[in-house]
């Protein structure tokens, strides 16, 4: 195989998505080497055979490159395997941490409980969107910037449509009344509903394909 059948095969194979560890490219180069070194020399040889010592070099030189092909590729099998587990393990924590903020942050915008009892929820739903946002940024590089941008997407738009209640809801129990407070909850509610679980179900979506439940 000659250097331009070698790139062309690589560039091939990158360009199709069949991407392997680094060294697999170097396996795949030398060994193409060793078979064009092999075809030279039996034309080198003209009529003549190679002799069995001859060609029991070339197996040997080709056995020793395959051994330490086999080794390098069990070291990164272990490496991946530890890294998914890994992975594995922070969107398990993730996605509990973003289940529990909106189930706290829907009651907090619900119409089933009292101010009082609404303080806590805020308090309560802060301290798990707090959470979440740590747990986020200290893992973040196990995800794509894309998955990235879809866990912070979730945070904002909790914090958008919380926010004016919140607000809302501080004035009303220090003053005792805001004329807009009723108007406010009703939209805070109705925006929660119909945007959180929207944003939320993209990142099932791309959390099911980094863990195989789905086909990319």
């Amino acid at each position: 195989m000659t250097p331009e059948q070698i790139q062309n095969a690589v560039e091939t194979a990158i360009s199709q998505g069949n991407l392997f560890p680094w060294w697999s490219y170097i396996l795949f180069i030398i060994l193409s080497g060793l078979a064009s070194y092999l075809a030279v020399y039996l034309r080198e040889k003209g009529k003549n055979l190679a002799t069995k010592e001859d060609i029991g070099k070339i197996t040997d030189e080709i056995e020793k490159v395959k051994l330490k092909y086999a080794i390098e590729s069990h070291k990164f099998q272990v490496a991946y395997s530890g890294l998914l587990k890994k992975r594995a393990e922070v969107i398990e924590e993730l996605y509990h941490l973003i289940v529990d903020t909106e189930e706290t942050f829907g009651r907090f915008v619900g119409f089933a409980e009292d101010n009082p009892t609404k303080d806590k929820l805020r308090k309560e739903g802060g301290r798990l969107l707090y959470e979440f946002l740590r747990k986020y940024k200290k893992n973040r590089i196990y995800f794509s910037e894309e998955v990235c941008e879809k866990l912070k997407s979730y945070s904002d738009s909790i914090s958008e449509v919380v926010m004016p209640f919140s607000f809302a809801l501080t004035i009303q129990i220090e003053e005792g009344h805001f004329k807009d407070f009723t108007n406010q909850w009703v939209k805070s509610n109705e925006d929660f509903n119909k945007k959180i679980p929207k944003v939320r179900k993209t990142i099932e979506e791309e959390f099911r394909r980094l863990l195989g439940v789905e086909e990319i």
